[in-house]
This record gives structure tokens, C-alpha cells and sequence, in this order.
């Protein structure tokens, strides 16, 4: 299972995470981050996942955070846009950090997440949105 440990927010707006259940685990105001540490879901069903409101690239995010059999997916709600990480480890740690033009991921642990469907492992990866479709760039080796 993956863990999400914390949510820093960098943009110019609130960001917050709940649970499936609507019960708020976190906030962040600008330049404010949010110890989440919290399990994601595995049940394979994105409505019990995390939820991540945000704003960035000036629209309003409402993305689930869901695991489902080793693929960890990101799923906007409005556009349907999903994004899909391979889970390498069973403990896999990750953190978030919400920017005004997208949002980086990074991987704690070492390997733990990999570029869906490559096995290349990276530190950081950033996420935003061209055309209603996630675009991912991983960072350097």
C-alpha cells in the first residue's frame, strides 16, 4: 500500500485532502504544507481513494488518488483525465507538492512509483494538464 505523507501548497490557492468518506485530513493555505500520512486506498475503487482539491493552471481540481492492483492513479473528476504510476514497493511513501501550474510528486522512498508503463524509476515526477489530458515529465536520474 501507498502511503501519502504530506501535501505542501506552493500555488496561490487553498488545496485540501479528504477521505472517501468526505472526512477533511488536511489543508494547506499558500506556502503552507499538511502532514497527512494516510494510507490510499487498494480496493481497486477510486471512490474510496484520497481527494485532492486544488487549483492550478487556473481551474478548479477535484482529482481522486486511488490504487488499484500496483497502478496508482490520479483521476480528475471533471475532464475524466486519469494517470497511472506503477507501485514497485509495498510501502511506497510519497509526498505532494501543489504549484499554480501543476503539481509534483515525490517519491520517498527510493523506486517506490515508476512511469506507467516503463520500470524507469524516478525521484520527482511533475503533473499538469494539456487539452483535458495528464502530462507527466519525470525529473532527472
Amino acid at each position: 500500500m501507498a502511503r501519502l505523507l504530506s501535501v505542501f501548497n506552493n500555488s496561490n490557492h487553498n488545496a485540501s485532502i479528504c477521505c472517501a468518506n468526505q472526512t477533511e485530513k488536511g489543508s494547506a493555505f499558500k506556502d503552507e504544507g499538511a502532514f497527512i500520512d494516510t494510507v490510499i486506498d487498494d480496493s481497486g475503487d477510486k471512490w474510496n481513494g484520497l481527494q485532492l482539491k486544488c487549483k492550478f493552471q487556473y481551474v478548479f481540481r477535484n482529482i481522486y488518488i486511488w490504487d488499484d492492483n500496483w497502478n496508482f492513479k490520479f483521476t480528475e473528476i471533471t475532464c475524466g483525465a486519469e494517470y497511472i504510476f506503477k507501485i514497485s514497493h509495498s510501502q511506497g511513501v510519497i509526498r505532494l507538492v501543489i504549484e499554480d501550474n501543476g503539481i509534483i510528486l515525490l517519491n520517498n522512498d527510493d523506486g517506490a512509483n515508476s512511469i506507467y508503463p516503463r520500470e524507469e524509476h524516478y525521484r520527482f515526477y511533475k503533473m499538469f494538464f494539456d487539452e483535458d489530458k495528464w502530462v507527466v515529465k519525470p525529473s532527472d536520474k
